[in-house]
């Protein structure tokens, strides 16, 4: 698939994903979920098919900012 026809079939659920983004706490967390499920699956196929692209760079950094979101709060057990 060609990078401009990869961008135009996800351009739509992208932008859903970054009004998520901005205002992650009036999401629902399965919503929260499943995009970020989604997010990740576009931004595998990126890196295989486009590794050195601008629109690689994009999903990663919003994969990155759900992620941490997502797991902001997560406690850890700290082992001594």
């Amino acid at each position: 698939m060609r990078e401009s026809s990869f961008i135009q079939q996800n351009r739509a659920r992208w932008e859903a994903f970054e009004n998520v983004v901005n205002n992650p706490r009036s999401a629902k967390p399965d919503r929260l979920a499943e995009l970020f499920i989604q997010i990740t699956d576009d931004l595998s196929f990126a890196r295989t098919q486009y590794p050195a692209s601008r629109t690689t760079t994009y999903l990663n950094l919003l994969a990155s900012k759900i992620h941490l979101e997502i797991y902001r709060n997560k406690k850890e057990e700290i082992v001594a």
